[in-house]
Formats: C-alpha cells, structure tokens, sequence
C-alpha cells in the first residue's frame, strides 16, 4: 500500500484546515436556536401544533431530500430503510410534533430546557445501551452541561 492508493488517504484528505465545518456548525446551531421560539409564536398564532409539526418535518424531509439528490448519495438498500425508518419516527415525526404540542400549553424557556438537556440524556443513554465504562471525567462534562442548561 502506498499514499496513492485506493485504499488509504493521506492526512491532507482526512482533515481539511480550515473554518469551513466549525463555520457550518454554528450556523446550524443558531438556526436550531430559533426553533422552540417560533414554533411557540406558531402556536401561539392560531395555527394548530398538528398543522406546524408536520410542517416543520415536510420542510425538513424537502432540505434533507434536496441535500442527497446535491451530493449524489446512493439510496439506502435492503435492512437500512428499517434503520432510516427508526429514525425518522423520532427526528421527523416525533420531535416536532412532540415539541409543538408541548409549546401549545408550556413556555418557550421550559421546551429550550429540555431541548438543552437532550446531548447529554442522549451520550448517557448511548454509554448506558452500549454498555461502556467511560471515566468520571466524562459524567463530570455531562452532568456540567445538564447544569448550566437548567441554570
């Protein structure tokens, strides 16, 4: 095997210098953070949390479906529909509707509470399934960022 072979890159393909991803997260993160609010205001609206949900899912399916059709992704086979399927039941059916009609009886502040708690509920499920041994430094973090998102 050398560097120019199929089978390995070099550390110049692996990681790319630059701001491009750290530029790309925090745009996401911010747009995420106008989530909770304006379905709050949605609601709020008249519309009902049924009708903003499934909204909130189409236009997401319609950015993700664009996304794969942009980069020329080959389309999941056989066991991964089952896979994608999981998936989508809680990120395109599940967390906005569950959130919209939350929002339609609780404040915003409390839905962003709960929506900042899910990275660390969702490692210490992952260490929990997985069955992992991970060091006090790591549930020290996680319960670190549990606090200062209650705070």
């Amino acid at each position: 095997m050398n560097a120019h072979s199929s089978a390995t890159a070099t550390k110049k393909d692996v990681l790319r210098r630059g701001p491009g991803g750290f530029g790309w997260g925090l745009v996401g993160v911010i747009a995420f953070s106008f989530t909770v609010p304006f379905t709050r205001v949605a609601v709020d609206a008249g519309l009902p949390p049924l009708f903003v949900g499934a909204g909130r899912a189409v236009v997401a399916s319609a950015l993700a479906a664009a996304a794969l059709l942009a980069t020329r992704r080959r389309a999941p086979r056989g066991w991964q529909w089952l896979r994608v399927a999981v998936v989508a039941g809680g990120v395109v059916l599940g967390f906005p509707l569950l959130t919209s009609f939350a929002l339609a009886s609780a404040p915003a502040s409390h839905g962003a509470v709960v929506i900042a708690l899910l990275p660390a509920a969702t490692a210490a499920t992952a260490v929990l399934r997985t069955r992992e041994r991970p060091s006090a430094t790591f549930w020290a973090a996680a319960a670190a960022g549990a606090g200062v998102a209650v705070g």
